[in-house]
């Protein structure tokens, strides 16, 4: 007789469960509920930073006259040429571009010249 009643408890426990179920999916929600609803919470969406773009203030350079070490002869150092030399780091040149290749050609040729 206990299992019985037990029984019938959880049939009509199903029932009123079904019946619940079922007033959910044919009733929607109040529509006043969600539009009163607030979040408390904040949301910002995230923006990339901005790119910032380094001007470049050229210089406006004069050419220099340097005399050479090796012949003694008085050449011109380039505005161009001081860019160049200032972007790679190299220091202002001693030699005329002649003597320049003539010792660049010595040291090619294990200098034997």
């Amino acid at each position: 007789m206990g299992l019985s009643k037990l029984w019938e408890d959880l049939v009509e426990a199903a029932e009123e469960c079904h019946m619940l179920r079922r007033k959910e999916v044919e009733t929607p929600p109040e529509v006043s509920s969600v539009l009163t609803y607030k979040s408390v919470l904040r949301i910002t969406p995230i923006k990339p930073a901005p790119v910032v773009t380094q001007t470049v203030k050229r210089k406006k350079r004069k050419s220099k006259p340097i005399v050479c070490c090796d012949c003694g002869a008085t050449f011109r150092f380039g505005g161009g040429e001081q860019v160049y030399f200032e972007k790679n780091k190299l220091t202002e040149p001693k030699r005329c571009p002649d003597c320049r290749r003539k010792r660049k050609a010595k040291k090619k040729n294990g200098g034997t010249q």
